[in-house]
């Protein structure tokens, strides 16, 4: 049963990563980080650059955020991995380093665009 609800919720990730690219201009900005302290967070732009990377304008989703086309091949990796029940290595201890490792480098990124003025 758990296998079916991540299998589900990541068809409906990508599912929105793909219909709601005409939609995002009209969208407000959601962002509380931002409502709160007036400067994006370090997600800001992902999900414009993931619908983009959906609809392979890699310019565009690169230029909103670097983290997009990264973020949707791995969900489809991780919807393929659930749909054709293929099991991806996964090591407790060192996939804690990794994810450690991914949100330095998310914060180092952000930290980079923050000073160039490049955070919507």
């Amino acid at each position: 049963m758990k296998r079916w609800a991540l299998f589900l919720g990541c068809t409906l990730f990508l599912g929105v990563a793909w219909f709601c690219r005409p939609y995002l201009a009209m969208i407000p900005d959601l962002c509380l980080f931002k409502r709160m302290v007036g400067v994006g967070c370090p997600g800001c732009g992902l999900t414009r650059s993931v619908a983009a990377t959906a609809h392979w304008q890699l310019g565009e989703a690169f230029q909103l955020h670097l983290f997009g086309p990264f973020v949707l091949s791995a969900a489809i990796l991780f919807w393929a991995s659930l749909l054709f029940r293929f099991r991806i290595p996964w090591d407790e201890k060192q996939g804690t380093y990794v994810v450690g490792a991914l949100i330095m480098v998310l914060l180092i990124y952000y930290g980079i665009r923050l000073s160039m003025g490049m955070v919507p």
